[in-house]
């Protein structure tokens, strides 16, 4: 993690200045006020998730081809090496191709795999429901909006997925997820194509319906979700450090989508505050153990 000024967490600077300046009074505000306040906001987020994975491609090929010309180099010392005297020196291997990949050229190749995925979702779906819905042409995407009366240290903007149950068929389902933190409180925005409206509703409202379901819910988009977001410097050194070392440790992790809750405390203070007041609702015991160091 590195420290980084508000003035950059909170922006993408990949449009245009005709562009830029469809977000100059949310800008100005710092807040989520109206719909068309969210629609852009979406929208400044999937632009960005499309800039960002495009460029996950372009860095994953580069890798690709780097580590095969790294086998290839290494297999024709080691053949040229094995050969000695037996090969005449103007008839040296120059490279190798092996039918076998290696567990690094296998990992690459199924995050390629992925970032190629979102990227098509991205570019075919989203973007243009986005638009629409930015230009009020049609109801092209489903909000979940959610605002709460009290600061939340976080601002996060990215990809989340999660799995429901239809029948027989396990169903996946990709939203774009947003936290947009001010004085007076935060806005927290889930938003997904309209045939996934119900899902999403499903999924957001069973979270946030107790105590400290949102705070949960923030937690696992942070950990099990985008690792686009930004914390204030002092909540986070507030965390106990081996904690903290675990919780650096799950970041990038893919063994847990944002249906499953994270399992560890990020926002001690607010969470303690909820456990030290008359409020319940939740498992108190579960909160406690999220707080062990």
């Amino acid at each position: 993690m590195g420290r980084i000024g508000i003035g950059r967490a909170s922006t993408f600077p990949g449009f245009c200045s005709k562009h830029e300046a469809m977000f100059s009074e949310l800008e100005a505000r710092r807040s989520l006020t109206t719909d068309d306040d969210v629609k852009r906001q979406v929208f400044r987020t999937v632009c960005r998730e499309l800039f960002e994975k495009r460029r996950d491609c372009h860095d994953l090929e580069s890798y690709l081809r780097v580590w095969q010309i790294v086998i290839s180099l290494y297999g024709s010392q080691m053949v040229n090496a094995a050969m000695g005297t037996l090969l005449p020196p103007n008839n040296k291997v120059r490279s190798v191709t092996t039918n076998s990949t290696s567990p690094l050229e296998r990992f690459i190749t199924h995050e390629l795999e992925v970032a190629r995925e979102n990227v098509h979702w991205l570019d075919t779906v989203m973007l243009p429901a986005s638009l629409a819905d930015v230009e009020n042409r049609e109801p092209s995407l489903a909000h979940v909006v959610f605002r709460i009366e009290q600061s939340l240290p976080v601002c996060l903007a990215g990809l989340g997925n999660f799995c429901v149950q239809s029948g027989e068929r396990v169903e996946p389902i990709t939203a774009m997820l947003n936290v947009w933190p001010t004085p007076q409180g935060v806005t927290i925005v889930m938003s997904a194509p309209v045939e996934s409206q119900e899902h999403l509703h499903t999924y957001f409202y069973s979270r946030v319906a107790r105590s400290l379901g949102p705070l949960e819910m923030v937690e696992t988009w942070m950990m099990n979700g985008t690792n686009h977001w930004f914390i204030q410097p002092s909540v986070w050194e507030k965390i106990p450090a081996g904690r903290a070392a675990r919780i650096l440790a799950h970041i990038g992790e893919r063994h847990h989508d944002i249906g499953t809750p994270y399992h560890l405390s990020v926002f001690d203070e607010l969470r303690r505050n909820v456990l030290g007041g008359d409020e319940s609702g939740f498992d108190r015991a579960a909160e406690e153990r999220k707080l062990a160091e």
